[in-house]
């Protein structure tokens, strides 16, 4: 096959531990850039959490973040798809993890908001370097945007017992997914890394040379 399209994901594929790219996986991209191969970086952290590791990599494609929702050229800040939670499936979701009494969180921009912090924002914090913002106030009725995505923390015992109930209960309305042990994603059932990789596509004007068929896909999930 000759592949003309790579994307990676980050954690637990480029990335290990959370430390950065190795030497010998920055210049495996190398060489592959050399023979005229585009690198995209797809994800399911923030869009600026995911920039640093972009730019190391060089990849000359849109960054694709919080799991397909958001395509964006980290060059240009030109925002080529955007695929939200509706509003009131985000507040279905909120008031779900509330009947669990577990920590949530929900993402919007460069940006993103919990109830209060503890130790699973704090450890959210150190792994992806970014500081949340905490806003004292329930979430579900506090609520003002449609979010990218929305995220529960907790013990992977309980992590497992909410991901079969939210299958569940959002069965249609939301993709759900899980990035970790400890994690239950909420995205809208239109966005996922495998979805963003087919919206390429449609961007003409970065694939004006690229077929589906030519790209390769390396992530944990799809």
């Amino acid at each position: 096959m000759n592949i003309k399209l790579l994307v990676c994901d980050l954690d637990d594929t480029l990335l290990t531990n959370g430390l950065p790219p190795s030497e010998r996986t920055i210049n495996a991209i190398k060489r592959a850039q050399a023979k005229g191969v585009h690198v995209a970086v797809a994800t399911g952290r923030m869009h600026i959490s995911a920039l640093p590791y972009a730019k190391i990599l060089n990849a000359d494609m849109p960054l694709i973040s919080y799991n397909g929702a958001l395509i964006k050229d980290y060059k240009t800040d030109e925002v080529i798809s955007e695929t939200t939670v509706y509003y009131d499936d985000a507040v279905e979701v909120l008031e779900f993890a509330k009947s669990f009494d577990v920590f949530i969180q929900y993402y919007s921009d460069t940006d993103y908001f919990f109830y209060e912090h503890c130790y699973y924002s704090d450890l959210y914090h150190k792994a992806q370097n970014i500081r949340g913002i905490a806003i004292g106030e329930d979430l579900a009725e506090s609520l003002k945007i449609s979010p990218e995505k929305l995220l529960i923390s907790t013990e992977p015992d309980k992590a497992d017992i909410i991901y079969e109930k939210a299958k569940e209960v959002f069965d249609g309305k939301l993709n759900i997914t899980r990035s970790s042990p400890m994690y239950v994603e909420f995205n809208n059932p239109l966005a996922s890394k495998g979805q963003a990789c087919k919206n390429y596509q449609s961007c003409i004007i970065y694939l004006w040379r690229i077929l589906w068929p030519s790209v390769m896909v390396i992530m944990t999930t799809i």
